[in-house]
């Protein structure tokens, strides 16, 4: 892994590495609901019923406040727009970033809609997005509805803005699946065995249902009792094994019902959402891909996080996510730890957690060494907490980025791929501006000064910056 400050290139001046892990405090309380510019200078989040704007290039970071309401979310992309919900009869209102940035307070909106506005919701550009014409998308979380704009600015007064008609979020949800003729006839054959056995099984159980309540002794009746236990079990995979067969033919189909914070990719073409699949009962994340009133889930993840942001999209380089979720959820389950922590880690724990803090005090006397059972408690503590990662969808590796104590939150992805989160470091709030990469199991190839550089000086989508 290249960490000692360099990235060589095929004869070319080596380049400077970022620092793999930089913290900026932020005076006071760091709020709720971040979000992270693409240029990695900005996050902004929610404080007591306003939004403030936190300016990372100070330390400690600059608070600016805004007129906006709780939630507001970025227009990603470009960052161009900001959509802020809940404005009584005017319901979504859309502010320019710069001028928030520069009036504060006193920023007013671009254009609202009083159609489309809800608390929880999300935004991002279309890859056709220029300044000269903003071309986004809004979704509502608990509506399950969403909504195009085409807004052209105007150097006087308010902007034109065209509204697409509203539409419903992901009311079918279809696998995507390329056809393979000999894989599908075998799955047809053995979907008409399975359903022979289910319609046997069926029989089975209504025969011993009726004999169980009509068996002479207690004995009898016990027996019939076991046996239609089992025929019931069997009756239940069976029925598993059916729907996991007609969704693999694509002969069933989800819909929006169980949609948690769908979340749009930068894009506006995909969402990402805690959701469940046909046949299964946990919900786990999911990207979808939107499809007029349609989604195809094109990746399951397998397991259930917090809310998931988006990479920006990049030519040749596989999409994306970084979420908060426990470090395993087999690991979390476990009264045995995966593995134990460092002395130092032991001791960043132990900063980051008074209550955990308080417990070993309590078991451990003065003076001694943290023996094995107390290690064995802090490291079991700390692994059922919020850890976060990065999810690389081509290769479906997933590599953690936090460390023990930061108690991480929110993180997103700037344009260069470096991830912030808001967490905690010696007791202060603040954000972690991290480089994935350079964490263990990252690719190795460094984000490098002038990538984030570039970041900096300019956050506008690929499309008008070529």
């Amino acid at each position: 892994m290249l960490t000692s400050g360099a990235v060589a290139g095929f004869g070319a001046m080596a380049k400077e590495c970022i620092e793999k892990r930089r913290f900026v405090p932020v005076p006071g309380a760091i709020g709720l609901y971040q979000r992270v510019h693409p240029s990695g200078k900005y996050t902004m989040a929610s404080i007591n019923g306003q939004v403030i704007i936190f300016d990372l290039t100070t330390n400690p970071a600059r608070a600016i406040k805004t007129s906006m309401n709780d939630e507001t979310y970025p227009v990603e992309g470009s960052w161009d727009l900001l959509a802020s919900p809940n404005h009584d009869d005017e319901g979504m209102n859309y502010f320019s970033f710069d001028e928030v940035l520069r009036d504060g307070r006193k920023a007013q909106a671009k254009f609202n809609d009083p159609e489309h506005n809800e608390y929880y919701h999300s935004a991002a550009e279309f890859p056709d997005s220029t300044k000269e014409k903003r071309h986004f998308r809004t979704a509502l979380y608990t509506k399950l509805r969403y909504r195009d704009y085409t807004m052209t600015p105007a150097s006087l007064g308010r902007p034109a803005v065209q509204k697409s008609e509203i539409k419903s979020l992901c009311e079918q949800i279809v696998d995507e699946r390329p056809r393979d003729p000999v894989k599908d006839e075998a799955l047809r054959s053995q979907l008409r065995t399975l359903e022979k056995t289910r319609k046997d099984s069926l029989k089975i159980i209504e025969r011993h249902q009726t004999m169980s309540i009509n068996a002479a002794n207690s004995r009898r009746r016990n027996e019939l009792r076991t046996r239609l236990l089992k025929a019931k079990v069997s009756f239940n995979e069976d029925e598993r094994k059916i729907i996991d067969a007609q969704r693999q033919l694509g002969l069933v189909d989800t819909t929006n019902e169980d949609l948690s914070e769908p979340t749009l990719s930068k894009d506006a073409e995909l969402i990402g959402t805690v959701t469940r699949s046909p046949g299964e009962l946990r919900k786990t994340l999911q990207i979808l891909k939107i499809e007029g009133s349609k989604c195809t889930r094109v990746a399951d993840l397998g397991y259930a996080t917090g809310k998931a942001s988006f990479s920006y999209p990049e030519k040749n380089v596989s999409l994306k996510l970084t979420f908060t979720g426990e470090r395993l959820e087999s690991e979390a389950l476990s009264q045995t730890p995966a593995r134990f922590l460092t002395d130092e880690e032991n001791k960043r724990a132990l900063k980051s957690d008074k209550d955990l803090r308080d417990l070993i005090a309590q078991r451990r006397r003065p003076g001694d060494q943290l023996d094995k059972d107390l290690r064995k408690t802090i490291a079991l503590s700390m692994q059922s907490k919020a850890v976060a990662h990065m999810y690389d969808v081509g290769t479906k590796k997933t590599v953690r980025i936090s460390e023990i104590g930061d108690s991480p939150s929110s993180p997103g992805f700037t344009r260069d791929g470096r991830i912030i989160y808001a967490g905690q470091s010696d007791g202060r709030n603040g954000f972690f501006i991290v480089d994935p990469n350079q964490a263990d199991g990252g690719s190795g190839v460094c984000i490098t000064k002038e990538d984030a550089e570039r970041a900096g000086q300019n956050s506008e989508s690929p499309s008008t910056t070529k």
